[in-house]
């Protein structure tokens, strides 16, 4: 599903990943869009989770000692910090009326919704949405109750989601 949605976003023109870690899902996406002008964001703390997700990562994991991964293309930098601390101040600095590509691997359920919320303004038909862990630990019932429209979504258990919006 990855890889077909990646076939049709050659045009597109800016990638925003919240939770990069050591940067290989990062480096994926650039070997996939060879477009001079997109451009790629990600977004990280790079010290680690800042709360306890569930008993395999605790506070602090996936901590890469605050180093940013080696990346050289010029298409792509990033945003140290909290994505409460950064989306913001990005939002304000950037046009984000093209398309949009938003890979979300925050892991925690309160960085994606605010991710989700903060971003739902800009969202347009045919951006894209991937996740590594949409929302395996997330009950149906989170999803819909905590979940803003268009994000309320009847899943269970995907290890890997990718939603290209279609609004009516």
């Amino acid at each position: 599903m990855i890889a077909s949605a990646s076939a049709r976003i050659f045009l597109r023109r800016l990638l925003l990943e919240f939770g990069v870690y050591r940067g290989t899902s990062m480096k994926w996406w650039l070997a996939r869009i060879p477009n001079k002008e997109s451009r790629f964001v990600g977004f990280d703390t790079f010290t680690g989770l800042p709360e306890h997700w569930r008993a395999t990562e605790p506070l602090g994991a996936f901590n890469a000692n605050g180093k940013i991964p080696d990346i050289t293309d010029p298409r792509c930098s990033f945003e140290i910090g909290l994505f409460q601390e950064t989306l913001g101040n990005f939002v304000k600095r950037n046009d984000l009326s093209g398309r949009l590509v938003i890979n979300l691997d925050a892991d925690l359920y309160s960085s994606t919704l605010f991710v989700l919320t903060t971003l739902a303004p800009y969202l347009k038909p045919r951006d894209i949405i991937s996740s590594t862990s949409f929302p395996v630990h997330w009950t149906n019932t989170e999803l819909s109750r905590n979940t803003p429209a268009p994000f309320a979504l009847n899943m269970k258990c995907w290890v890997r989601c990718t939603v290209t919006l279609g609004f009516p």
